[in-house]
């Protein structure tokens, strides 16, 4: 993924990790607390991510995408080109994410949160990135991904690349 990266070295954005009652606005993280292990958790026990983006128009939209990542330093979700967010990334490429468990209680939940530049995956990620996809959808009980699926269907694969960071407020 390394060629991701050089692909996108100007979006490497930020990754914050709320935990529950003992992360709020205005307030320090528990620092007994690893909140780079809890987005882990957060991100590998979910299958969805909302994601956020705005049309041309300026006219917001959020919708739920089936996501796969590496770590927690890049999130890829498939699309056809012709869906809403896959025209209102190829416009204004800011996006937000969010992973949460919302079967959780009232004031206990886990939440990720993410805002990146999302780009469709260049040709020379996209066998690395595919792979990634892959494992998670097999994983997942889905099937294998690879150039021809994505060719065939059509879909476009994004990704967003950021690095992980926990905001200290």
């Amino acid at each position: 993924l390394d060629a991701l990266a050089r692909e996108f070295p100007e979006v490497r954005e930020t990754v914050d990790t709320a935990v529950g009652p003992t992360y709020r606005a205005g307030m320090a993280p528990d620092p007994a607390i690893d909140l780079r292990a809890r987005a882990r958790e957060v991100v590998a026990a979910e299958r969805y991510v909302v994601l956020a983006t705005v049309s041309p128009e300026g006219v917001p939209w959020s919708c739920p995408v089936w996501f796969a990542h590496d770590d927690l330093d890049a999130f890829y979700w498939l699309s056809r080109p012709g869906r809403t967010h896959s025209v209102n990334v190829a416009h204004q490429p800011r996006v937000g994410m969010v992973a949460f468990d919302s079967r959780q209680p009232t004031g206990v939940g886990l939440a990720v949160y993410a805002s990146a530049d999302a780009a469709v995956v260049p040709d020379c990620g996209l066998d690395d990135a595919l792979a990634i996809v892959s494992a998670r959808s097999l994983a997942h009980g889905g099937g294998a991904w690879d150039r021809a699926r994505i060719s065939s269907t059509p879909l476009e694969l994004f990704t967003n690349y950021f690095g992980f960071y926990a905001q200290d407020d």
